[in-house]
């Protein structure tokens, strides 16, 4: 323990005390803070780490069958519609949590167009093609998205 200084007003050490105990708390709880966060956050999602993401908030009997890092859109097509409707709500409802990297929205918009949904892939395709307009991915979805907009009875608003 520190000596009190002489010439130091009345509870001035106790306030300091204070002030260096609530500054390493704050320190504390930032460290807890970062320690929270991913591993990877900040770093680039790979597609095969996209892929994995958008399949794990899938209800588990819909992915059921999926080989890992297999053809997402061509498994999605094959669901029953009961399965389909389940995976759309189960999508809908996890897309903001997914994030909006190119690889992730590639992998979302892959997954809308396996849903036959034509809009919300259109919209993955284009927010792809908004951050990159070389995307391949986003490239493809709309090759998808404008064959679905010419077939009879689509209008493009989600099949």
């Amino acid at each position: 323990m520190l000596p009190k200084p002489r010439n130091m007003a009345p509870g001035t050490l106790e306030k300091f005390r204070l002030g260096v105990y609530i500054g390493a708390m704050r320190v504390a709880a930032l460290l807890g803070l970062l320690a929270a966060l991913p591993a990877h956050a900040g770093d680039p999602v790979t597609p095969a780490q996209a892929q994995k993401n958008v399949v794990a908030a899938l209800p588990k009997d819909v992915t059921q069958g999926l080989p890992q890092g297999g053809d997402l859109r061509a498994h999605l097509q094959r669901l029953t519609p009961e399965q389909k409707q389940a995976a759309l709500r189960a999508l809908s409802a996890k897309e903001g949590e997914l994030g909006d990297d190119p690889a992730t929205l590639g992998v979302i918009g892959q997954a809308y167009a396996g849903l036959g949904k034509v809009k919300e892939a259109k919209q993955a395709a284009q927010e792809l093609l908004r951050q990159n307009p070389n995307n391949p991915e986003a490239q493809r979805i709309m090759s998808w998205v404008t064959s679905q907009e010419k077939l009879a009875g689509r209008d493009g608003a989600g099949g």
